[in-house]
């Protein structure tokens, strides 16, 4: 009976991090030029992205790394590795353009923000206290932690969906009752 051995995850987790996180930059990128706001149905274009990040990284290390197999635990865990070294490239550009290109999305962010509460009827001192709190969280590197978090939950819930599908174990290494 052969020992499967596992691969290392973090070195092919960091490489395909690093070209799904560059994916996503120039989606982010393409989407500041055109003005077009990510909450928005185009949105959604992130996640189609990540997914199918995920499930070529996943595929790729199963196959090639991993002698064709993977257990589902391990498939969910490189997952969301793989959407944390992403989310870590994207946060990075969301700092940069935050923070140098534009600083003034925070402000245009914060004017939404607080049209959406005027929306509901806040008494004003209510609206006052949850605009200050929101001032709070709306900077760049407050945005960029968040965004890491983020990318690691989707990473998680799609890894959790995705490997269901991607795991192959090996039948020789599990536990055999023939053998009692």
């Amino acid at each position: 009976m052969a020992q499967i051995v596992n691969a290392p995850l973090m070195p092919p987790a960091s490489r395909h991090g690093f070209f799904i996180g560059l994916a996503l930059v120039v989606i982010q990128t393409i989407f500041y030029l055109a003005d077009i706001k990510l909450d928005s149905g185009f949105g959604y274009i992130t996640y189609v992205v990540l997914i199918g990040g995920l499930y070529l990284a996943i595929r790729n290390y199963r196959d090639q790394l991993n002698q064709g197999f993977i257990t589902y635990g391990r498939s969910v865990g490189y997952g969301v590795l793989v959407a944390v070294m992403a989310g870590i490239i994207s946060s990075v550009f969301v700092y940069i353009l935050y923070k140098y290109i534009d600083p003034t999305i925070i402000d245009k962010l914060l004017i939404e923000t607080e049209a959406k509460m005027e929306e509901q009827n806040l008494p004003p001192d209510q609206l006052e206290m949850a605009m200050e709190m929101n001032r709070s969280f709306f900077t760049p590197l407050a945005i960029s932690i968040m965004s890491i978090v983020g990318y690691a939950f989707m990473g998680l819930v799609f890894s959790l969906v995705l490997s269901v599908f991607l795991k192959k174990e090996d039948a020789s290494s599990s536990f055999d009752n023939d053998t009692l």
